[in-house]
C-alpha cells in the first residue's frame, strides 16, 4: 500500500460529498427516496473516511493506539454493510421489489448486513475478519471474505433481477432504470478484478473497489434524478412528459395493436369540495397504486395525464382489448374497496381508441380516447338523474 491508495480514497470521498451536498438541497425527490439516499451517502462517506484513516495509520503517517485502529476498521466494515444495504433498499423501492410499507422484507434482507457488523465488532478482539499487529498495521483475518460475500449478495440480487427484467416486455418502460442498476452491480465486480489484478502485477494495492462503488453511487443518483423528472410527485407513477415520449416511441414503430385508454374520476371536484383536498389526494394515490399493479400484471404503461385524469397505453399482443378493459375495471373496484369510505363511492369514466393510420399526432390519439371517455362519463350522469 502506498500514499496513492489514500489519494484515490480521498478523490472518491470528494465525489460522495459533492453528491451528498446536492442531495441535501434536492427538492424533486420523494421523502422516502431522499432519506434512503442521504443515509447511503453518509454511511459511504464514513466508510471512505475510516478506510483513509486506517490506511494512514498503517503507512505510519498517523500514530494511533491499536485499539483505536481496530475500532476504525470496525466502523469501516459496518459503514460498508449499511451503504450496500440502504442502496439495495433504494433500488428495490425504485423497481417496486420492496416498497416502503413492506417491513418484513426489509428486515429479512437486513440479516447479511447485521451479521457483517457483528463479526466486525467481535473481530476487534478475536481477529476473525481483521487484526492489527504490534506495529499498528492492518491485516485481513481468516474470514475476511465475508465482507465480499455480503456485498456480492446485495449486488447480485438487484443486478440479476434487473438484468432479467431487461428482456421482459412488461418492464419495457423501465429499461433505462434497469440498465443503470445492472451497471451499478457490475462496476464493483470490475473494480475487484482490477484491484487484485494490479496488486498481483505490481505488488501495490489501489482502492479500485471503493472507487467503483463511489462511481456506482453517482450513476444511481443521476438515474434517481432522471426518474423523478419522469415521475408524478403525488402518485409516484410516470408523468405526462414520460407518457408523451412513450406513445411517440410506440407510434414510430407503427404498432397497430396499440390502444390508448383515458380514465377520469367522476365527480372528483365534489370529493375535494366536500371532504377536502387531502382526501382527494388519498383517492388519487390509491387509484394510482392499483393502476400500477395493473401495469405490472399486464405490462401496459400507466401515467397520470392531468389532475384526476390517467392514461393507459395498452398493447393487445398478450391480452385482448376486452380482457384489458375488464382488468382495468377490476382494479378500479379494488381501489374503491381500498378507499373504504361509506360517504362516497369511487367511480371512474373510461374510454379507449385503437391506433390506425388516420391518427397523425399523439394529441389526436389522446383526444380521440378522451371523447370516448366523455361518452362513458355522460352515461354515469344519466344514471344519477
Amino acid at each position: 500500500m502506498t500514499i496513492n491508495y489514500v489519494v484515490m480514497l480521498i478523490y472518491s470521498l470528494l465525489i460522495i460529498l459533492v453528491i451528498l451536498i446536492k442531495a441535501i438541497f434536492e427538492k424533486n425527490l420523494t421523502i422516502y427516496s431522499k432519506r434512503l439516499l442521504l443515509i447511503a451517502l453518509i454511511s459511504e462517506a464514513i466508510m471512505l473516511t475510516a478506510e483513509s484513516l486506517g490506511s494512514l495509520i498503517s503507512l505510519g503517517r498517523i500514530i494511533a493506539p491499536n485499539i483505536l485502529n481496530a475500532f476504525i476498521q470496525f466502523i469501516f466494515f459496518t459503514a460498508q454493510g449499511i451503504t450496500i444495504y440502504i442502496t439495495f433498499l433504494l433500488l428495490s423501492e425504485m423497481t417496486g421489489f420492496i416498497t416502503r410499507e413492506e417491513m418484513k422484507k426489509r428486515n429479512l434482507f437486513c440479516i447479511p448486513e447485521t451479521i457483517l457488523s457483528i463479526l466486525a465488532f467481535i473481530s476487534i478482539w478475536t481477529g476473525w475478519m481483521f487484526y492489527i499487529d504490534e506495529k499498528g498495521i492492518y491485516h485481513q483475518g481468516p474470514i475476511n471474505f465475508v465482507q465480499y460475500l455480503v456485498v456480492a449478495f446485495y449486488l447480485a440480487f438487484v443486478g440479476l433481477s434487473s438484468f432479467i427484467k431487461l428482456f421482459m416486455r412488461k418492464y419495457f418502460s423501465q429499461r433505462a432504470l434497469f440498465i443503470s442498476i445492472v451497471c451499478y452491480s457490475l462496476l464493483p465486480l470490475i473494480g475487484t478484478i482490477v484491484e487484485f489484478g494490479v496488486k498481483n502485477a505490481t505488488g501495490n494495492r489501489y482502492p479500485f473497489i471503493l472507487a467503483s462503488i463511489a462511481l456506482s453511487t453517482l450513476i444511481i443518483y443521476l438515474q434517481l434524478l432522471q426518474n423523478q423528472v419522469q415521475t408524478d410527485y403525488l402518485t409516484d407513477i410516470p408523468n405526462r412528459a414520460m407518457l408523451m415520449r412513450y406513445i411517440e416511441s410506440k407510434m414510430n414503430h407503427e404498432n397497430y395493436n396499440l390502444y390508448v385508454f383515458v380514465l377520469d374520476i367522476n365527480d372528483f371536484k365534489l370529493i375535494n369540495d366536500r371532504f377536502g383536498h387531502l382526501e382527494g389526494d388519498r383517492v388519487l394515490k390509491i387509484l394510482s397504486n392499483n393502476l400500477k399493479q395493473f401495469s405490472r400484471e399486464t405490462g401496459n404503461f400507466v401515467a397520470r395525464y392531468a389532475g384526476d385524469e390517467f392514461v393507459i397505453v395498452a398493447d393487445t399482443k398478450k391480452n385482448s382489448i376486452d380482457e384489458i378493459n375488464e382488468l382495468i375495471h377490476q382494479y378500479i373496484k379494488i381501489a374503491n374497496d381500498d378507499i373504504n369510505d361509506n360517504r362516497y363511492e369511487l367511480s371512474v369514466a373510461v374510454g379507449y381508441v385503437k391506433y390506425d393510420d388516420k391518427i397523425q399526432t399523439i394529441k389526436d390519439f389522446i383526444d380521440l380516447a378522451d371523447k370516448e371517455m366523455y361518452k362513458d362519463k355522460q352515461k354515469y350522469h344519466l344514471k344519477l338523474k
